[in-house]
C-alpha cells in the first residue's frame, strides 16, 4: 500500500508533540509544490504555528519513500528517493539563498522553551544561538557531520542536548561534544548511552532497550519518538539548570524515552503509534514507570525492562498493538491525477 505521512526527524519530532499538546512552530523552506501544500495541510490539523513556513520555486520539497522489509534479516526498512509506483525522483533539490529566519524570529519574537534541529545549516545554528539566548533548551540531532565542520561546532556548542546514533556518528569527540550538557549516544536495540558533566561525573551510563514481547515490526522513526520522550520529561527544565540536572530526572528521562521507541517498533511507519492511540492514552513522563531503578553510579548498566512494567496499562496497550494496523493516509501526491 502506497500512502503518505509526515516524516522526516524534525517533521516527526514537532508534529508528534503537537499530537501531545505541544504548540510546534516549524522554520522551513518548501517547494512550490503539492508536497508542501499537503504537509502545511496536516501541519495545520495539529495546530502547529506555521507562520515561519516559506515556499520557494527553487526549491524542492524532500519527500522520502519508506519500503517495508522482513525484519528477521536485521532491517526493518529502506529508504529511497524514487516513487515505486511510477519511477519518479524526488531527490530534494537546495537554493543557494537562505532563509534569514533569524531576523524574522526577532520581529515576531516567539515563546520558546525548546528549539530542535537536525541539520547543521547556517540558518538553524543562528537560530539555535538566538534562542539559547533568549533560555530555551536546545536540542540537536545530527546524523551527519556535513561539509561545514566549523558550522557544525557552532551547532554542537548552542546545544544543552546532542543526541546521535552510534551507527551514524560515532566519534566526534573532537568537534566540543565533551562541552555539551548532556549526550546522549543511542545504540538501536542494544539502547543507549548517556553521559552528562554533573549527572554522571561525565562517565557514560548505558540505558538498555525494552524487551518487546513480540518482536520488532518496524524500527522506523523510533528514534525520534525517543527524543520527544526525553523532550517532555525535560519539561520545565531551563538553560541555565540544565547542567545541575539530577541523575534521577536525567534516567527518567531517557527510560521514557526508551519506552515510547518501544511501543513504536511495534507498530507500522514512523508515526504508527499516533495510528493505533491518541496521545492522551499516555500519562505524564514522571508518572508514567512503575519500574524503580537503583542508585546509578558510573557505568552502571540500567537493567532491561518489559514494557509490562510500564504503569499505563500495558495489557490494553499491547493488546491494540498487536492488531497491526496497515500504514493510513492518502496516495502520495505524485502519483495520483
Amino acid at each position: 500500500m502506497l500512502a503518505s505521512s509526515l516524516g522526516g526527524s524534525a517533521g516527526n519530532v514537532l508534529s508528534i508533540l503537537s499530537a501531545f499538546g505541544w504548540r510546534s512552530t516549524p522554520f522551513a523552506v518548501l517547494g512550490e509544490d503539492r508536497p508542501a501544500s499537503n504537509l502545511e495541510a496536516r501541519w495545520g490539523a495539529l495546530g502547529m504555528d506555521t507562520r515561519f513556513v516559506q515556499r520557494s520555486s527553487e526549491r524542492s520539497t524532500p519527500v522520502v519513500f519508506q519500503h517495508q522489509l522482513d525484519p528477521s534479516c536485521g532491517r526493518t526498512h529502506r529508504y529511497s528517493f524514487h516513487c515505486p509506483k511510477c519511477g519518479h525522483s524526488t531527490q530534494p533539490r537546495y537554493e543557494a539563498a537562505r532563509a534569514h529566519f533569524v531576523t524574522k524570529t526577532i520581529r515576531q519574537e516567539p515563546d520558546v522553551d525548546f528549539y530542535y534541529f537536525d541539520r547543521a545549516t547556517l540558518d538553524n545554528v543562528e537560530l539555535a544561538e538566538h534562542f539559547a539566548h533568549h533560555g530555551a533548551l536546545v536540542v540537536f540531532e545530527p546524523s551527519l557531520v556535513g561539509d561545514n565542520v566549523e558550522i557544525f561546532r557552532r551547532a554542537v556548542r548552542a546545544a544543552d542536548i546532542v543526541k546521535y546514533a552510534d551507527d551514524r556518528l560515532d566519534d566526534i569527540e573532537d568537534l566540543g561534544i565533551s562541552e555539551v550538557p548532556i549526550e546522549i549516544q543511542t545504540m538501536g536495540s542494544r539502547g543507549l548511552k548517556v553521559r552528562s558533566s554533573n549527572a554522571t561525573g561525565g562517565a557514560w551510563i548505558k540505558v538498555d532497550a525494552f524487551e518487546l514481547p513480540s518482536g520488532v515490526v518496524d524500527a522506523a522513526g523510533s528514534g525520534d519518538w525517543c527524543t520527544v520522550g526525553i523532550i517532555r520529561a525535560l519539561a520545565g527544565v531551563t538553560r541555565s539548570a540544565v547542567r545541575q540536572l539530577s541523575l534521577e530526572r536525567l534516567i527518567s528521562a531517557t527510560v521514557y524515552g526508551q519506552a515510547l521507541a518501544a511501543l513504536n517498533c511495534l507498530t507500522v511507519g514512523a508515526q504508527g503509534l499516533l495510528k493505533h492511540f491518541p496521545a492522551e492514552k499516555f500519562r505524564d513522563p514522571l508518572e508514567g514507570l512503575a519500574c524503580g531503578y537503583p542508585k546509578a553510579g558510573a557505568h552502571y548498566l540500567v537493567g532491561s525492562a518489559c514494557l509490562s512494567d510500564l504503569a499505563w496499562d500495558a495489557e490494553e496497550v499491547l493488546s491494540v498493538l498487536s492488531r497491526r494496523l496497515p500504514l493510513g493516509g492518502d496516495l502520495f501526491p505524485c502519483c495520483s491525477p
